[in-house]
């Protein structure tokens, strides 16, 4: 995990001959973090199956360093002057306590046909720790639903009869928590898998999501978004050894 976490506050007058303040926080983060996972997937028979995982990884210290700069400065006509600096403080070495997260989830199909599966996930963030930053975080979880299903997967021919046809839906709690209320998200999304190089199964993946953020209650607001994406799937057996050279 790597990357910068920049904050800045101040408090600035109308008056121009009050001096106004700011405080800058720059944390620069780098290091190694575990998630541990395990699957296993087991046949009902000849044509069922199932599938059961899990992940999980334990609450962490996060190596990082902090750059911290206060000082006082006037705005005459609309520039701003610094006059005082207040501290300054560079690359203190800190630590960022990572929180404990984890899912489980449970699939259940019909080989080259369908399958359908539900994840419950997690995110302990109420022990998420920044130093010199008080965050109003909570613990949040989503839980997700979905599935696809294949005309015929072993259709030698026939373009739509091997296109995946897939769906789901989550809601969950996220971690932010705004005038005392914890923000939620729900959403659904379809797509499809459209075969691609004949005789493997590779897959172009087009996908759409539509969803919800937020409330409108305590004067907050609610947000409604929408995401489209596309990916590629390259999947093929390799190493095969040939029984005639």
């Amino acid at each position: 995990l790597f990357g910068n976490m920049d904050r800045s506050t101040g408090i600035e007058y109308d008056n121009e001959n009050y001096f106004n303040s700011k405080s800058q926080k720059l944390t620069r983060v780098s290091d190694l973090y575990f998630n541990f996972g395990l699957q296993y997937k087991y046949d009902l028979n000849d044509k069922l199956f199932g599938i059961v995982g899990a992940q999980w990884g334990a609450t962490d210290q996060l190596s990082a360093s902090t750059s911290y700069v206060t000082y006082n400065y006037r705005v005459v006509d609309g520039q701003e002057f610094p006059r005082d600096t207040v501290q300054y403080i560079t690359n203190e070495s800190s630590n960022i306590q990572f929180p404990q997260s984890g899912s489980v989830g449970i699939s259940f199909g019909k080989k080259n046909n369908w399958m359908f599966s539900t994840e419950y996930s997690f995110s302990n963030y109420s022990e998420f720790k920044n130093p010199g930053l008080s965050d109003s975080l909570a613990n949040s979880y989503r839980i997700m639903a979905g599935g696809y299903f294949v005309p015929d997967g072993r259709a030698v021919t026939g373009f739509w009869k091997k296109t995946q046809y897939r769906f789901g839906f989550h809601y969950g709690k996220t971690p932010l928590v705004l005038n005392s209320i914890q923000l939620d998200e729900y959403g659904m999304s379809f797509g499809f898998g459209l075969p691609f190089l004949s005789r493997t199964f590779s897959t172009i993946n087009i996908g759409a999501e539509i969803g919800q953020r937020g409330t409108t209650d305590n004067g907050l607001i609610k947000e409604n978004y929408y995401l489209l994406n596309f990916s590629l799937t390259l999947n093929d057996k390799w190493f095969i050894k040939r029984k005639i050279d």
